[in-house]
């Protein structure tokens, strides 16, 4: 699987691959810098175009007295190839970058790459609405689908293989956003997530005896006081690359909920029937024993960094969440309560949480992804007091979970216009690259167009995967006791929705989606 970062005249600068990492160390992604032979002096009449039906990038200008046409693709082994048309003198070339360019017919291989393309929208999100959203919605699907090889050995890093940002490493971008806004569309590719999260269980399993053996280090010091050791548990690092050992410095190495978040993630591609593991569930408990403290009000994580990432503290809800649902065996109730901090009737992000400022969506994740019941009930209270203080030049995913929330408590106009906010901003591009953060250039953010997505299918169509069968609505069952419904909140820009062609444990499915609920489409 190769990413190349191409410039503005279709010529590959810099390449990719997801076999290219640092093996030690920091474990960074290897980036392979590309020598640049194209002379821009004396351009005009310059245009360019992405085809996301069939995957080609056309660039075309006028040199000198030369009409020059580039025409780009990526194969399905990677491979960047290009058609090169001049007219003066008149002549085509082609050029393969990446793998092994003698082993293909570079002809073949292009119109193979286009028609595989095309083929992939059989699965689509058809809306019947303003284009500018059915150009939004493509865009996140594209992009995603080009950011993940189906069969991959690496998850996929928050920018993918479109250049060095956070060094190609693995966070919960992938496991909490990316697989669940593609595990219906596109579950081969999404199957890679948790793929390598089973394929990283044994050196998760080392990582938490190498945790145990220091002292137990937490954000507040060591934790020398019991729970007893378990053998068998096991701790997934904050950024995971190619050992499955930790390879963040300072103070995120204590983001304990990306344990959870993965066992979570799991649990999810288990009943779609995506995995069949049965191994991180039960190991993420054994860590949270270990991690937790009993208090007086409950089991307690202190030293813990939120998902907000602006505070490291004590009793973090999302954290402390998962760690409850993981030692309970995948259910919210049972015998091991943790603290769930709260003032004046509503959930509170942590302890002393002194609701001022924050960088990204935390508490609100209670209420989604997780879907706590106790949360959900609070949606209003908990977004009256979260959603309006996140930092303006925070990441790109607090507007879509808002906005995903707004829809689900019934507010489809107030969520639609959040749900511009999660995406706009950060697309201010021809060719709609998304970027992590307003203020910046960089592209391309998989994990901001992954959370678009999910307001779409998960707010608007308001899909639900649970243990819950509802009393009314939509409903198909799925593996280990969990349920698929809608029950669609559609804003009332759009008339309707087709989703087209999803997986439902191996069988496609079209559905509509209208003001009269769901129904089976072609």
């Amino acid at each position: 699987m190769f990413g190349y970062r191409i410039n503005r005249f279709g010529e590959p600068i810099l390449q990719f691959s997801a076999a290219e990492y640092e093996e030690t160390g920091e474990e960074k992604i290897i980036p392979k810098p590309i020598p640049v032979t194209f002379d821009p002096k004396g351009v005009t009449n310059y245009a360019q175009t992405l085809d996301m039906k069939t995957g080609e990038l056309k660039t075309s200008w006028q040199q000198n007295d030369d009409s020059i046409t580039v025409t780009s693709v990526v194969d399905s082994a990677g491979r960047l190839i290009r058609k090169i048309a001049h007219t003066k003198p008149e002549l085509l070339e082609i050029k393969v970058d990446g793998g092994d360019p003698s082993s293909i017919e570079p002809d073949l291989a292009f119109d193979e790459a286009k028609g595989k393309c095309e083929a992939e929208w059989e699965t689509d999100i058809e809306i019947e609405g303003p284009v500018v959203d059915q150009q939004a919605i493509r865009s996140f699907l594209f992009y995603l689908r080009r950011a993940i090889h189906p069969s991959g050995k690496m998850s996929v890093s928050p920018y993918a293989l479109s250049n060095k940002t956070y060094n190609g490493h693995i966070f919960w971008d992938a496991d909490i956003w990316v697989f669940p806004a593609i595990a219906l569309l596109d579950p081969a590719r999404a199957s890679t997530i948790p793929g390598y999260r089973v394929h990283m269980l044994p050196a998760a399993r080392r990582n938490f005896q190498a945790w145990v053996k220091a002292g137990k280090p937490t954000g507040a010091g060591a934790l020398v006081v019991e729970p007893r050791y378990q053998a068998q548990g096991a701790k997934f690092p904050w950024e995971s690359s190619v050992t499955g050992q930790e390879t963040v410095k300072g103070e995120s190495k204590f983001q304990d909920h990306i344990t959870g978040s993965i066992a979570w993630s799991v649990s999810l591609a288990n009943a779609l029937g995506i995995t069949k593991d049965k191994e991180i569930l039960p190991a993420a408990a054994a860590f949270y024993q270990s991690r937790s403290v009993v208090g007086p009000n409950g089991r307690e994580i202190n030293g813990t960094m939120s998902p907000d990432e602006f505070h490291t503290g004590n009793n973090d809800l999302y954290t402390n969440l998962l760690a409850q649902w993981c030692m309970n065996g995948g259910k919210w109730e049972g015998d091991n309560l943790f603290k769930l901090p709260a003032r004046e009737g509503s959930f509170l992000t942590y302890d002393g949480d002194k609701l001022r400022a924050y960088k990204q969506a935390a508490a609100v994740l209670a209420i989604f992804p997780l879907q706590f019941p106790a949360a959900v009930a609070q949606s209003k209270e908990m977004m009256a007091r979260f959603s309006t203080k996140v930092t303006p030049n925070g990441p790109a995913m607090s507007d879509s979970i808002h906005a995903l929330i707004e829809a689900r408590m019934g507010d489809s106009d107030r969520a639609y216009e959040t749900w511009h906010k999660s995406w706009r901003p950060f697309t201010d591009h021809p060719l709609l690259l998304f970027s992590e953060k307003r203020s910046r250039a960089s592209t391309y953010f998989v994990t901001g167009a992954a959370g678009c997505l999910q307001t779409v299918l998960f707010g608007f169509l308001n899909l639900r995967i649970g243990p819950e069968k509802p009393v009314r609505g939509w409903a198909r069952p799925l593996k280990n006791g969990f349920w698929l419904t809608a029950d669609p909140k559609l804003p009332k820009q759009w008339k309707s929705v087709k989703l087209k062609g999803i997986s439902i444990l191996g069988r496609k499915e079209t559905l509509i989606f209208d003001a009269n609920g769901v129904r089976s489409g072609k």
